[in-house]
């Protein structure tokens, strides 16, 4: 639950101190090269990713024996391992390996949604949260899918921002989901 609000917060404070950066014209990724922002952004993403892998954990024993869910929360584990690649390897990195990282990333959380999806609504006490977490998917994706047929700027930030927001409350939400559940009853 940690992961979303500390990324959020080290990029706000990233683009707050970089006035060249622009919604329309910038990638997020942008921030991660420019001295006055790079420290900021970069840090933000290893450690959400950290995190995320140290809460995919906890997804994957969420699912107990169910293989569907198991595997729905190990492309989570990847996503995480990609977010934190993503500020280890900013643009200035060599052989595309930032462009690479960040597609995986940005491939590997929705397809994790939609693969926990399966399993949470073949679950009749999580099918509700399983509704919930194929819309965060299908808007991860959707945002992407539109930048990509519409091209309505040159910069991705809008959808990466999209994409972030959707997994942010999926993963609070799922938190929040294993907190109850680890609670006494």
């Amino acid at each position: 639950m940690l992961s979303p609000v500390l990324a959020f917060v080290l990029i706000g404070l990233a683009i707050s101190g970089a006035s060249w950066f622009s919604w329309s014209e910038n990638a997020l990724s942008d921030l991660g090269v420019h001295d006055e922002s790079a420290l900021l952004f970069n840090s933000g993403l290893i450690l959400s990713g950290i995190l995320t892998v140290i809460f995919a954990f906890g997804v994957i024993r969420f699912y107990g024996a169910k293989t569907v869910g198991r595997s729905g929360a190990f492309f989570l584990l990847l996503a995480g391992i990609f977010l934190a690649a993503i500020g280890v390897f900013p643009e200035t990195a060599p052989n595309n390996i930032h462009y690479i990282v960040s597609v995986a990333f940005f491939a590997a959380l929705p397809l994790s949604l939609f693969i926990q999806t399966a399993a949470l609504i073949s679950s009749t006490e999580s099918r509700n949260f399983g509704v919930f977490t194929l819309v965060m998917g299908i808007i991860a994706l959707s945002s992407w899918a539109i930048w990509a047929a519409l091209k309505p700027y040159r910069g991705v930030a809008i959808p990466e921002l999209v994409s972030a927001i959707a997994a942010a409350l999926w993963s609070i939400s799922m938190g929040v989901k294993l907190i109850h559940q680890a609670e006494p009853r």
